[in-house]
């Protein structure tokens, strides 16, 4: 679906989203690519990146990283061949699942990211998410929505289950109530939606899900939302680009950002977290889609918006 490939947020700097199109590079230029890197000085050569795919996506997201490393690094493309990992390589950057599900040697450390819903199998690896932090992410949330007081979300991975609970601890510090619907898949969201709005929830978020995030889903819950005065928040501003209400996430830069900064303090001797968010996120709202969903999103809010949508 074209919509399921949207689940990996547009930065801001990307208007007009065209889910599910994305500039491809060549593999030669790749290769190319990965050799100059290789034959670059100094520390570079001690960290690698593994892209699961050339989408634009894992692209920029490597940008950022390189932007926060402070220099290029060798980068391989898993469908151009197997990555060259040496000795000397101390940590293996991971960009998407594929590329995070494999077995890398024992003498490296996995930093990988643009994978939600994954869990990898290295023995030592940090996973750097593609959501803001629990409580900072309900915070902007609600400043969107000031009288949200509690928040409908399905799920289907259950990889997904510890942040939902970090996410429904931290609401209810602020007396907001998050009502988790487990599902097996995006068929069962019709039927249990009407059944899970019985519980009065005052808005409906789709998770970072890949078992969840497609066309089938965003129509179901986007047509709920329109019709029924529920405004209905999306995982990326892609979709919000396609009637959410809003979104708050994390540039594909800023991801690749933060993976910098988990690479250098490893090459450092440093011990960090399993787990890392970004600290920057971005708010996209829909203006149209809140007016349907019945929404007034207060001025001082769209001022400060990364994005805001007609």
């Amino acid at each position: 679906m074209e919509l399921a490939a949207t689940m990996i947020n547009q930065p801001r700097a990307t208007r007009r989203a065209q889910p599910g199109i994305f500039v491809r590079v060549a593999a030669a230029t790749v290769t190319a690519a990965a050799v100059l890197a290789g034959a670059l000085p100094g520390r570079a050569q001690e960290v690698i990146a593994v892209l699961t795919s050339d989408l634009k996506p894992y692209r920029e997201a490597l940008a950022g990283f390189e932007a926060g490393f402070g220099k290029p690094i060798p980068s391989f493309i898993l469908a151009a061949g197997e990555p060259r990992v040496t000795d000397a390589t101390r940590v293996v950057v991971a960009f998407g699942g594929k590329a995070a599900l494999r077995t890398y040697p024992q003498h490296t450390k996995l930093v990988f990211c643009m994978a939600p819903a994954t869990m990898a199998t290295s023995g030592t690896a940090v996973q750097v998410h593609m959501v803001p932090p629990p409580a900072a992410f309900l915070l902007r949330l609600r400043q969107i929505q000031p009288t949200m007081n509690r928040l409908l979300v399905f799920w289907a991975s259950p990889s997904l289950e510890p942040y939902l609970r970090a996410v429904a601890e931290a609401g209810t510090r602020i007396g907001l109530e998050l009502v988790l619907e487990p599902v097996r898949s995006s068929d069962d969201i019709p039927a249990r939606l009407r059944l899970a709005m019985q519980r009065q929830a005052d808005a409906i978020w789709l998770v970072h899900d890949p078992l969840l995030v497609n066309a089938a889903t965003f129509s179901t819950l986007k047509e709920f939302s329109w019709e029924n005065d529920v405004p209905f928040y999306a995982p990326n501003a892609g979709l919000v680009s396609e009637g959410a209400v809003a979104s708050v996430s994390v540039g594909f830069r800023e991801i690749g950002r933060t993976a910098a900064a988990v690479a250098r303090e490893i090459l450092a001797n440093g011990t960090p977290a399993s787990e890392v968010y970004p600290s920057q996120s971005e708010v996209a709202i829909n203006l149209t889609a809140a007016a349907q969903a019945g929404l007034r999103t207060p001025p001082e809010i769209l001022q400060k918006a990364d994005r805001v949508i007609p």
